[in-house]
């Protein structure tokens, strides 16, 4: 045990020897990959973005937005980029009322946004923790789905929005639980289920009213 105490790992710069900037490290449920960014504002940016009913895909900090003006190579500086089923992509821009974007750096987004046909959006503090009980709901989800996987989770899903939607009034996810006991599926592949359906714009769960629980209401999106 004491041998132990010899040996050196280099510790967080050996560990991360590149983004050593990134403080804020976390795994995307949906990808199984890590992502890490730079303050905690654009981590929970990306929580909002990754969550919101009707995404499909959450890349941070793309590196593949650029455009040639006049000869000159442009690159952006935007640190989500969302796709939606419907197609849409939205480019996120962060800031704080503390520190705005430069105008050159949400001008050549702008410009980026037209020729790669997104949506450039400016993102402020205001407007990303302005419900903390989302913030609060959304972050749990991702927990949650990062904890238990499930390789019948397709089979689950079917189950939930069938049974869900047989009833013209919202469940609670309890009622869903219990239903779901049923047919020997766990509480816990249950809210998975739950959380990826809300987040395909299947369900609607009213995430952004209350603490998610056993008040909580579920119906067809």
């Amino acid at each position: 045990m004491w041998a132990a105490r010899d040996i050196r790992y280099g510790g967080l710069n050996k560990r991360y020897k590149a983004k050593k900037g990134r403080l804020i490290r976390m795994i995307d449920p949906f990808t199984a990959q890590p992502v890490e960014f730079s303050t905690t504002l654009r981590a929970d940016n990306w929580l909002m973005r990754n969550f919101c009913p009707g995404v499909v895909r959450c890349v941070v900090q793309p590196d593949t937005l650029g455009f040639f003006e006049k000869g000159v190579a442009h690159r952006t500086k935007c640190d989500t980029l969302t796709t939606f089923k419907d197609g849409t992509r939205v480019a996120d821009l962060v800031i704080t009322e503390l520190r705005s974007p430069s105008p050159d750096a949400w001008q050549i987004l702008q410009k980026a946004a037209v020729i790669h046909k997104l949506s450039a959006s400016l993102r402020t503090r205001d407007e990303i923790r302005g419900n903390p009980t989302l913030l609060g709901n959304l972050d749990m989800m991702r927990q949650h789905l990062v904890l238990h996987t499930d390789r019948c989770i397709d089979e689950v899903k079917k189950i939930v929005c069938e049974f869900v939607s047989q009833h013209k009034q919202p469940l609670s996810p309890v009622e869903v639980a219990l239903e779901l006991a049923k047919r020997n599926v766990s509480e816990k592949s249950t809210d998975s289920a739950l959380f990826r359906l809300h987040r395909e714009g299947v369900l609607s769960i009213n995430i952004e009213e209350i603490p998610y629980g056993c008040d909580s209401r579920i119906a067809p999106a």
